[in-house]
Order: C-alpha cells, then sequence, then structure tokens
C-alpha cells in the first residue's frame, strides 16, 4: 500500500528545501510538479532512494520533457547544459533505473550517464 503525503506535508517540504538551499523560483515551481504529477513523492520511492532524491529524479525527466518540447538550438544547449549539472550533483541515492525508458534513452544520446 502506497502512503501519499498529506498536501501541507508536501508543502512543508518544499518550502524548508527551498529556504536551505535558496531555490530559484523555477525550481520551486519544477519540484512542486513534480510532487503534483504522479501519485506523490512519499508513495513513490523506495527506501533505498531518499526523497531529494525522488525529486532530483522527478526534475531531470520533467527538464528532459522541456528538451523534447523545444526545437530552439540555443535553448536546447541550455537545457542540456542544466540536465548536465542536475545530474552531476544528483543525491548519491539517486536511482537512475527509475527514469522513464523515454529519459534513459535521451540522457545515452547525450552522453551524461557515465
Amino acid at each position: 500500500m502506497m502512503s501519499v503525503a498529506p498536501p501541507m506535508m508536501t508543502a512543508r517540504v518544499i518550502t524548508t528545501i527551498y529556504g536551505r538551499i535558496s531555490l530559484g523560483s523555477r525550481s520551486i515551481v519544477v519540484m512542486t510538479l513534480a510532487v503534483i504529477m504522479g501519485q506523490g513523492l512519499w508513495g513513490e520511492i523506495g527506501m533505498a532512494e531518499s526523497v531529494l532524491a525522488a525529486m532530483q529524479r522527478r526534475q531531470i525527466e520533467i527538464t528532459i520533457g522541456e528538451l523534447w518540447l523545444t526545437t530552439d538550438h540555443y535553448m536546447r544547449l541550455e537545457i542540456i547544459e542544466r540536465l548536465r549539472h542536475l545530474i552531476a550533483h544528483a543525491d548519491p541515492t539517486l536511482d537512475r533505473t527509475q527514469l522513464s525508458e523515454g529519459a534513459l534513452e535521451e540522457l545515452q544520446e547525450l552522453d551524461l550517464l557515465h
């Protein structure tokens, strides 16, 4: 049985993270979307993956979605650089096998999985 955190708890976690590491407004929106999409972070993460890693994995998925939606060369370069940064600074418990098949293929094509 999956346990889903109540909305207030989710908002509290996001606010805490926002305050602790001074995320920009775009990042907080992406993390909020990651919570809204699917069935909530707490219902989807395994014991080995931290909450932060699950949020980062969702942020990587959303960023890949942005990459698929843009056709501008310079925007694509900026998004690819953001992906490179997200992966390089991801929590060590991030489970890359939990990424979607499309996301894994895209990251392999971009040579971002090492």
